[in-house]
């Protein structure tokens, strides 16, 4: 009688390890470096692998900073980033094992550009990011993106770098997706650089 108690208690146990939630969570900055970039205005573009870092990506290639290109955007470190080609806008999820993922910030630049992640000038703009969490919020953030350097009606004379942006209450995010809703150029022709995101990972 003592032994089938002592099962009974065992058996509890064993099943609220099995039922108890995974704690496991890895934290990333993602910077493309690893990536084979594109040299700006090349036919053959490519985006991130799925998954990259636990992220899915779609709207983007990875771009490379490349002495042929006329107009190039500089980043904040290394040479590679994420560009949109006119009309995309980058879309980033959580790949299938995990549960959501915390954004902490990036580096983002606007340019009006032509295509394949070519660079052309940097321009004003206003980028909204849109969370969706595991409920199904929605989180909105707006960032008014300025070159910072001489410029002609909002675009710049020549190259910019990215600016730092920290995402506030990104948490427990399935889905992040970036748009321009206002250009000092054309909306439509206003492409979108990212670089250096920060964040954590919850696995299933």
């Amino acid at each position: 009688m003592h032994f089938t108690k002592e099962l009974s208690l065992l058996s509890l146990f064993a099943l609220s390890v099995v039922a108890a939630p995974s704690n496991k969570f890895e934290s990333f900055v993602a910077d493309y470096e690893d990536l084979p970039g594109n040299v700006a205005g090349s036919p053959n573009v490519f985006g991130p692998p799925t998954p990259y870092l636990d992220l899915d990506y779609s709207g983007v290639v990875v771009a490379s900073n490349s002495p042929l290109a006329v107009d190039a955007v500089f980043t904040t470190s290394g040479k590679n980033y994420l560009a949109t080609n006119p009309g995309q806008n980058p879309d980033i999820k959580v790949h299938s094992n995990i549960s959501y993922c915390n954004f902490n910030s990036l580096v983002i630049g606007t340019y009006l550009n032509a295509a394949n992640g070519d660079a052309a000038p940097a321009v004003d703009s206003t980028v909204r990011f849109i969370g969706t969490t595991t409920d199904g919020k929605t989180i909105i953030q707006d960032y008014n993106y300025r070159t910072g350097v001489t410029n002609l009606n909002g675009v710049a004379l020549q190259n910019a770098f990215d600016k730092p942006v920290a995402l506030k209450n990104f948490n427990r995010i399935t889905e992040l997706t970036v748009t321009v809703v206002k250009s000092a150029g054309t909306v439509a022709l206003t492409g979108i650089n990212l670089d250096r995101l920060a964040y954590t990972c919850f696995a299933k």
